[in-house]
């Protein structure tokens, strides 16, 4: 396949919208660890705290 065809066909706006995907697909991911982090620090500190409340 001859690659000056690959580009024709490959439009700058599918481009463009393939990078804005991607980019919202890491925002949404990234806010994902951080949610699963955070309720990842509540859930051992609750835990500690019933340890020694115990």
């Amino acid at each position: 396949m001859n690659s000056e065809t690959v580009l024709e066909n490959y439009s700058k706006e599918d481009y463009v919208a393939e990078n804005e995907l991607s980019i919202n697909e890491l925002v949404k991911n990234e806010k994902d660890i951080y949610l699963k982090i955070g309720l990842g620090v509540v859930y051992v500190t609750l835990l500690l705290l019933s340890l020694f409340l115990i």
